[in-house]
């Protein structure tokens, strides 16, 4: 027989993905961190009178100071300032002094308008580094024309020209070092070279003219040092260095060392509060580890911790600054990774122990039914809160709180309500500790919708595929309900928009109601119930498939033969095969194959499949077969089959029976 197609047989594989997201806690409480739009980072000042802060990008190719309002808003950049490295506000915060390596000198900036006032030359040879504030003067450390031979010089403040003077007796150093003051302007200065293993130490009396050592040397315990910064009233000066992984307090006076404030790879920063808390940064994100360290004066357990949740920036080197009233701290973030890429990160009341609020329960509650929740209240860095600490909790509906739980904590924190909802509606329970002068108040809500009972509701249709035009017997089957008891039976014929009403009624002493259902079409059937005081709306669906009817005729022959089961059409090869096909329900434009097996070595084998043939207006196709070439007396079988089609999916793709075929000569 003649091979006139293949089918093809395509299959779609649909690929789902999913994504996680980790959220780690922090004890302190942090606002998400603000892109600043800086490529290098070398200081930050906080000048919370006026709502500002202060960035310099300690580049020489940069000539300008950026300034942003206390969330990291740029508010403006303060041009002229070329090459600015080291920046300090003076003592009564009317003055930011800054240091121009560009421009071998140090700049007067007007905190309230902005502007320069005043620009004090170093000298064309000597390149400004770092400048701090102290006894009426303006220190710096700078380069020198001579190679490691870099020096501190002044600028007085209260001479009628104001010009700047070496301190040859202050010592030399290999690099420019970093400097800090007292904050209480007490008259100590300290200085610090970075990058040098180990780092060198100096501090000075700036108290006297002219200024003073009070002790220099180089301390095991400060290499690579990156911050420095003098503990209010002077007698303690703190150090962030590279290594070892802990920040150490030494005597202004001697430079002993007094104590350290231990924290983890690599310490970067460190800031002192006008109370004497100290902030430590470090420089590499681990979000197993906290990223900064907060301690009371002295201190050797940490008050409160922080961590930032991110494996790839961590606290700039010098990039920590305090709010004056110290409810504040403003950390500048690097990315560790590309190295260019800076952020800010405000943290509020950092001395404060966070504290977590949980609250649980079901989501859902039937009307009249008491709902049960429980929750804890935890500190997030540690430690306990004492039992009967209390919490408030608050129910509200469509956004009014209507009443309100006063609760006390058990001994290990936790907490639980039972309530009962007294209407329809979603309910948001919402617990709130209030906080306390050593921890952080805290919050957490949970919504429960209250709904009707759900029915009982189901819906039989015995077999899911049935040929055409079988009856499908239905049962609805309604459970116990409050006074309702009538559903609603439909059909739904696929590829319709429209559902047809079948039966409505009361279902019987059983819980029954049950109707048939003649399908010429795969449909889908659904039974409804509308619900009453006490018993929520349902509506239960089933598919039942449909098969097509196939009928195909063949005709041609010269004669019939029984062989064993079958009778055999007979044929000559110079005859055809004549075929018609039906297909019920009307299939106008579809597709028909007819599919041929032939017998041999006991076993049916596929031999040809007709090219699709489209069923015409009355749902008709006719055609024919030749068998020139059909081997003689071998057992042929033949079949036409209805292919379903993204154009009518109604009806399933169904086969008609074979007929049994045999050329003889």
């Amino acid at each position: 027989m003649r091979h006139r197609a293949k089918l093809r047989v395509a299959s779609i594989i649909t690929s789902l993905g999913a994504g996680a997201l980790l959220v780690l806690p922090s004890a302190a409480r942090a606002s998400t961190p603000v892109s600043l739009p800086i490529t290098s980072f070398y200081q930050i000042v906080a000048d919370t009178a006026h709502g500002h802060l202060f960035i310099s990008e300690g580049s020489s190719s940069i000539n300008h100071i950026l300034v942003t309002d206390l969330t990291g808003q740029q508010v403006t950049t303060i041009a002229g300032q070329n090459g600015v490295m080291g920046i300090n506000l003076s003592p009564d915060g009317k003055t930011l002094y800054a240091a121009l390596s560009a421009n071998h000198a140090v700049t007067a900036i007007d905190t309230s308008t902005l502007q320069q006032t005043a620009s004090y030359p170093i000298g064309s040879m000597n390149t400004p580094q770092d400048v701090a504030v102290q006894s009426g003067k303006v220190w710096v450390s700078y380069a020198t024309a001579t190679p490691a031979a870099a020096a501190i010089g002044d600028i007085d403040l209260s001479a009628k020209l104001p010009a700047f003077q070496a301190q040859p007796g202050l010592g030399s150093f290999y690099n420019p070092p970093e400097l800090a003051a007292d904050p209480q302007d007490s008259g100590f200065l300290v200085a610090a070279v970075p990058n040098l293993t180990p780092a060198p130490l100096a501090s000075f009396n700036t108290s006297v003219d002219p200024p003073t050592v009070r002790a220099a040397l180089s301390t095991a315990n400060c290499e690579q040092e990156e911050d420095l910064a003098v503990v209010p009233g002077g007698t303690e000066l703190i150090t962030a260095c590279g290594a070892p992984y802990a920040n150490y307090r030494f005597s202004t006076t001697d430079l002993s060392e007094q104590g350290s404030f231990a924290s983890t790879t690599y310490p970067s920063a460190v800031a002192i509060a006008a109370n004497g808390t100290v902030a430590v940064g470090t420089k590499y994100g681990d979000p197993s580890k906290p990223d900064m360290y907060f301690y009371a004066p002295n201190g050797d357990t940490p008050l409160n911790t922080l961590n930032f949740g991110s494996s790839s920036a961590g606290v700039a080197s010098r990039g920590l600054a305090w709010s004056a009233d110290a409810s504040q701290l403003f950390a500048v973030l690097q990315d560790s990774v590309g190295g260019n890429t800076y952020s800010l990160q405000v943290i509020d009341d950092p001395t404060l122990a966070g504290s977590t609020l949980s609250l649980a329960g079901p989501s859902t509650a039937i009307l009249g039914k008491s709902v049960a929740l429980t929750g804890s209240l935890t500190l997030t860095a540690g430690g306990t809160l004492p039992a009967g600490t209390p919490v408030t909790v608050t129910r509200s509906v469509s956004g009014a709180a209507d009443k309100v739980f006063d609760l006390t904590t058990a001994a290990d924190g936790s907490f639980s309500l039972t309530d009962t909802p007294p209407a329809l509606g979603h309910y948001t329970y919402t617990a709130n500790y209030a906080g306390s002068t050593t921890v952080a108040p805290a919050a957490a809500s949970h919504t429960v919708a209250i709904t009707l009972k759900p029915p009982a509701l189901t819906l039989t249709t015995g077999r899911s595929t049935v040929r055409y035009l079988s009856t499908v017997h239905l049962t609805a089957h309604l459970g116990p309900t409050h006074t309702n008891r009538t559903v609603s039976i439909y059909a739904q014929t696929v590829g319709s928009r429209h559902r047809v009403l079948l039966k409505t009624g009361r279902v019987n002493s059983r819980g029954d109601l049950t109707v048939s259902y003649v399908a010429r079409h795969s449909v889908m059937f659904s039974v409804v119930f509308a619900g009453d005081a006490q018993d929520g709306q349902a509506t239960v669906k089933r598919m039942v498939n449909v098969f097509a009817k196939v009928t195909m005729t063949v005709r041609g022959n010269y004669g019939t033969r029984r062989v064993g089961h079958h009778t055999y059409l007979l044929y000559h090869r110079s005859g055809h095969v004549d075929v018609a096909v039906t297909v019920a329900p009307n299939k106008h434009g579809q597709c028909v194959v007819v599919q041929v097996q032939s017998y041999f070595r006991g076993a049916w084998h596929p031999n040809t499949t007709t090219n699709c043939a489209l069923l015409s207006s009355t749902s008709h196709v006719l055609g024919y077969l030749t068998v020139n070439q059909a081997s003689l007396n071998i057992p042929y079988r033949l079949r036409a089959i209805y292919l379903r089609s993204n154009g009518d999916i109604s009806n399933l793709s169904t086969a008609a029976s074979w007929h049994y075929v045999l050329v003889e000569r």
